[in-house]
């Protein structure tokens, strides 16, 4: 199973340019905000167990898919250097010769996020709605790092449309 694995910081186009990479290779999409806001509704954000039961809740539908055959997963999700442990459970995925990962790290201009993160469609789910909200993120972790070890595309989508990212995505991992 091929996993495209789409990450970024909050407001980067994540979650449009992964529909629009599902929509021209028919792959499921399976986003960040599936699985958090799901475990959101029982336990609360940086307390307890809540971070470890995202992680294996991911993992768990991923190797799921694999085993049951779905041809490709498109995901997203925030890499927070020093602190995610999904790269770990993909790259074990990977190492069982279940899944083919495919890391995209989208990036753009720190003008192009305040603006984003504000946007109406992102207030439909719990995602950061605010600039104030991002850059206290930005401030606290950092989210603009590649994947060590990850050989991720890099993408600036700063003046690109989510189709024209979606087909570099394509066109790069040979996905159709």
């Amino acid at each position: 199973m091929k996993l495209v694995t789409i990450y970024g910081p909050p407001g980067v186009g994540k979650l449009t340019v992964a529909r629009e990479v599902a929509k021209i290779t028919k792959f499921k999409l399976f986003h960040n905000h599936l699985v958090f806001d799901l475990v959101d509704s029982l336990l609360v954000p940086s307390v307890g167990d809540f971070w470890e039961v995202v992680t294996n809740m991911r993992t768990i539908m991923i190797a799921a898919a694999a085993r049951n055959k779905v041809e490709g997963v498109v995901s997203t999700f925030v890499y927070v250097k020093g602190e995610d442990h999904p790269i770990r459970d993909i790259r074990t995925l990977q190492k069982k010769n279940t899944i083919q990962p495919c890391w995209v790290q989208l990036t753009c201009s720190n003008a192009e996020l305040k603006r984003r993160v504000v946007l109406h469609d992102r207030k439909a789910t719990k995602k950061i709605s605010t600039v104030k909200g991002l850059q206290k993120l930005l401030t606290k972790w950092t989210m603009n790092e590649a994947i060590p070890l990850s050989n991720s595309l890099v993408v600036d989508n700063t003046n690109l449309t989510p189709k024209q990212v979606a087909k570099k995505i394509v066109s790069h991992f040979s996905l159709q």
